[in-house]
């Protein structure tokens, strides 16, 4: 396990780094490196004929949901609307 994994794991760290809980952008943050290694495994891992191998690309596996890059590179993903009730997030729509 590597020390950043396993730094967070503990009970004590869970869900947080540099002392802040994650929100949308790091998620969709770390979602753009997911992307990134998806393109640099199709590269081999060179950077020539990077920009090409980024879109399409297979289905990613994301932390907010799966999600994949059209022919133009735009993201292709479900959309989600949630609400809060009775202190809880709720999912009420998926599109």
């Amino acid at each position: 396990m590597s020390t950043l994994k396993s730094s967070l794991s503990g009970p004590k760290n869970r869900g947080h780094f540099f002392g802040t809980t994650p929100n949308f952008a790091s998620a969709f943050s770390y979602e753009s490196v997911l992307a990134l290694a998806e393109g640099l495994r199709k590269t081999n891992g060179n950077s020539k004929g990077l920009v090409e191998s980024l879109a399409p690309s297979p289905v990613i596996k994301g932390v907010i949901n799966s999600f994949r890059l059209n022919e133009y590179g735009d993201v292709e993903r479900k959309i989600f609307i949630t609400t809060i009730q009775n202190g809880q997030y709720r999912t009420i729509e998926m599109r």
